[in-house]
């Protein structure tokens, strides 16, 4: 029993290097995200402190719809090479996530490589009664979802007007090198 153990721990540990060695961190493109801090619109005042305090130690470009990013019930889930930050509305709810990190490389000349780069610098998709844009800003990869109660009948879900209309009002909220 115990040399069963003991090959399942090998294996798990020779697994997990090769996971490892296929991962890392993107680089960021600093000096662009930050002429872009504000650029949206106006600041109005500080941001409020669960923005502040939730993405504090996050070690990439924070970006946040203008129209939400002075909400104060929201709800930050970060870690220095990523954040999560949620807003929840009447019906719905609104996510954007950063992540700096990658789980593997793409071989250069590779038919995912070539279907990558010829997509316009945002997806916007309608998966699972949700609207979702894909994107890179700043070398660091950007999920921005809606996700509506009555995903058939809520227009902000059947239609990509508000998703769209958020990702044209994104701005550089927080993040450090």
């Amino acid at each position: 029993m115990r040399m069963i153990i003991v090959i399942l721990v090998c294996w798990s540990l020779i697994t997990l290097n090769r996971a490892w060695a296929d991962s890392g961190v993107l680089d960021i493109e600093w000096p662009t995200a930050t002429k872009s801090r504000g650029s949206v619109a106006a600041r109005k005042a500080p941001y409020p402190d669960v923005l502040q305090n939730g993405v504090r130690n996050v070690r990439l470009p924070v970006l946040l719809p203008a129209s939400l990013a002075y909400d104060k019930k929201m709800s930050i889930v970060s870690d220095q090479f990523f954040y999560t930050v949620t807003f929840v509305q009447p019906g719905a709810a609104v996510m954007i996530t950063g992540d700096r990190l990658y789980q593997q490389t793409i071989p250069s000349g590779s038919d995912l490589e070539a279907q990558l780069k010829s997509t316009a610098g945002v997806m916007f998709s309608h998966d699972e009664g949700m609207m979702t844009a894909d994107f890179n800003r700043y070398g660091v990869n950007y999920t921005l979802q809606v996700e509506c109660a009555k995903p058939a009948t809520d227009i902000r879900c059947t239609q990509e007007n508000f998703i769209r209309k958020l990702y044209g009002e994104l701005d550089v909220v927080g993040g450090r090198p």
